[in-house]
């Protein structure tokens, strides 16, 4: 009897809980009723029923009814609404008091609709269950399989899920896009491996929901879980509780996606507001730099661990620094807890393992994570790079007023993610600017730190007439004059390659670290991060007006109206007075990409995908 009277009472409580849910929505002019299937598809809507079986389900995602006749007995969020003194209310209580001396066992009958599940038998357990906040409970499910609809994209989405859930682990996963089930697909074949046999991947799901439904995740919980499994893993063993502590960490990557803001880019070094450099807590000054273990970038890597020892020199007893000196794919994350987990300031050197940096700065908040990067707005990965674009320019000039043959040979690694199309673009306007040379763009078969595709790409270019070529340096060219850290050089070119050194655009690493170590020392970069730390990515785009992209000219290579016009130039383009997009500007379709007098916003030239008129591929 006492059990009776303390279910009559939850019962009671459920039921004005389900009469603050319907005067809620009423005031919103919201249907405050439980949801009813037939109002949502009508059986010419349904391409066909598909028996799945008995299996556990989240009652998370029990939406509604299958039966009209229930739709006023429950309020939308499933609590009772009719009177204590009617039958409904008395089979409630009984089952409440079932569920306390012994569980309920049968399972409920359910369909499955677009990710939803519908109560066909078991309305009134369905209930009993969320007022006790259960997690799960076992279901016999058909699934109604929609019509095609080519209006609807939320069809599509199911179509793929379709034909994703023929194979994939996750039997009842939602994803807010059909490219993503693919993706989903190959990153559990790779994951396949280190998940131990019997794995039920079905209640994996949905402890990761309900992670996700206590952490307010801002994205459905399938792309949340997507962008964990790429970053790290399966969560095999996690409980609730550490999942919620992870999709915490993982927020401002999932807000990235879930609704993709506009980058902030940094044009120039800036200075904290005095009230900010008061109120500014005291910074860790450990600082720490991370580097890519690969042979063929060693010239790459020297030249930042240069820039890392001027810093130490000039900032003397202000900071410490560390190095990571051989990041590789397999150990990257370990490499980085190990070796930064105690640095406030942390220099990735490289863009090659954006997904392990992402990881190390998302599960470390308090340390400012940089990576040496052009801007990517699909990772929530603050990036430090240089107007590169505004060097390849005056070695345009240079090359156009260097060629006698009028043909010049650009030669490049295939560009790949917007990889680098400011900078062929920004030369050939610089060679247009001063000459109506062919310029061939040489990217087929070439491996940037290989000197026989070098050798290759240039025997091509001087086939088809070109005298003047931009290379990757390599030390076997052996010429005399090219600066110890150019990555890239203009020569002239003979039979035998690389003839005579012209120019190269250049990085002054030391520089850079010193600006931006004294930014976050001062309180700027934590100002900047503040405002920009939920909504996108940073990027600090500095150019030869902070003096960290460099020009270098051999001496005497030009005629001296010649080489006064690239003074001028270079002069400008420090001064901030001369941008090398001033449009206009047509791609190498003819359509005007750039207007008239116009200047591209430095987002449009970070994120350029497309090649001015002119260039020829090759």
């Amino acid at each position: 009897m006492a059990l009776d009277a303390e279910c009559a009472r939850m019962y009671e409580k459920a039921r004005q809980a389900g009469q603050k849910t319907l005067r809620a929505n009423a005031a919103r002019h919201v249907n405050g009723y439980v949801p009813v299937l037939d109002d949502l598809v009508d059986t010419g809507g349904v391409l066909a029923i598909q028996r799945l079986g008995q299996r556990e389900i989240p009652l998370r995602r029990v939406a509604g009814t299958s039966h009209v006749s229930r739709a006023h007995a429950f309020s939308a969020d499933f609590m009772p609404l009719q009177p204590p003194n009617t039958e409904f209310a008395n089979k409630w209580i009984r089952l409440c008091s079932a569920q306390m001396e012994e569980g309920l066992r049968d399972p409920i009958q359910v369909y499955e609709y677009m990710w939803r599940y519908y109560v066909t038998e078991g309305n009134k357990r369905v209930s009993l269950l969320k007022y006790m906040d259960a997690f799960s409970y076992q279901a016999e499910i058909s699934r109604l399989i929609p019509e095609w609809d080519d209006c609807n994209a939320d069809t599509e989405r199911y179509f793929a899920f379709l034909e994703y859930a023929k194979h994939g682990l996750f039997s009842a996963i939602e994803l807010s896009a059909p490219d993503k089930y693919i993706q989903l697909y190959h990153l559990e074949q790779r994951l396949l491996e280190s998940a131990p046999p019997m794995t039920d991947f079905d209640k994996l799901l949905m402890r990761f929901e309900a992670a996700c439904a206590a952490a307010s995740c801002p994205v459905l919980p399938g792309d949340a879980l997507l962008e964990h499994l790429r970053l790290y893993g399966l969560p095999l063993k996690m409980t609730i509780e550490e999942l919620t502590a992870r999709v915490v960490a993982m927020r401002p990557q999932l807000m990235l996606l879930n609704a993709p803001a506009e980058p902030k880019i940094i044009m120039a070094v800036q200075t904290a507001p005095k009230l900010a450099q008061l109120l500014s807590r005291p910074r860790n000054t450990h600082i720490v730099f991370a580097h890519d273990a690969r042979a063929s970038i060693s010239r790459w890597r020297a030249a930042h661990e240069h820039g890392r020892r001027v810093l130490e020199e000039a900032l003397g007893g202000k900071i410490t620094t560390a190095v990571i000196p051989d990041l590789d794919a397999a150990n990257a994350v370990r490499q980085l807890n190990e070796g930064a987990a105690d640095a406030g300031l942390l220099f990735v050197t490289t863009p090659t393992f954006r997904e392990q940096v992402l990881r190390f700065s998302l599960d470390h908040a308090e340390c400012l994570t940089l990576t040496c990067a052009r801007m990517q707005d699909h990772h929530k990965l603050d990036t430090y790079f240089g107007r590169y674009h505004e060097a390849m320019y005056l070695c345009g000039v240079a090359a156009g007023l260097s060629t006698r043959s009028r043909c010049v040979a650009y030669i490049s690694s295939q560009p790949t993610c917007r990889r680098c199309t400011a900078d062929i673009n920004a030369f050939a306007l610089g060679v247009r600017a001063v000459s109506d040379a062919r310029i061939l763009f040489i990217t087929k078969d070439v491996e940037a730190h290989v000197l026989a595709s070098c050798r290759t790409a240039m025997q091509k270019g001087r086939a088809q007439g070109a005298d003047v070529v931009f290379t990757p340096v390599l030390d076997a060219f052996d010429l005399s004059g090219v600066p110890p850290h150019a990555f890239s050089a203009l020569f002239t070119m003979d039979e035998n390659g690389p003839a005579r050194y012209i120019a190269s655009p250049g990085w002054n690493w030391d520089k850079y670290y010193i600006k931006i170590v004294n930014s976050y020392l001062n309180g700027s970069l934590h100002a900047l991060r503040g405002a920009g730390r939920e909504n996108g990515v940073i990027s600090f785009w500095w150019g030869m007006d902070e003096d960290i992209i460099g020009f270098d000219m051999a001496d005497n290579q030009l005629d001296p109206s010649a080489a006064h016009l690239m003074r001028y130039l270079q002069d400008g383009l420090r001064t901030s007075r001369f941008l090398p997009f001033l449009g206009p500007v047509a791609d190498a379709d003819g359509r005007l990409m750039i207007a008239e007098q116009q200047n591209p916003r430095p987002l449009d030239v970070m994120q350029m995908d497309w090649l001015t008129a002119g260039i020829e591929e090759m």
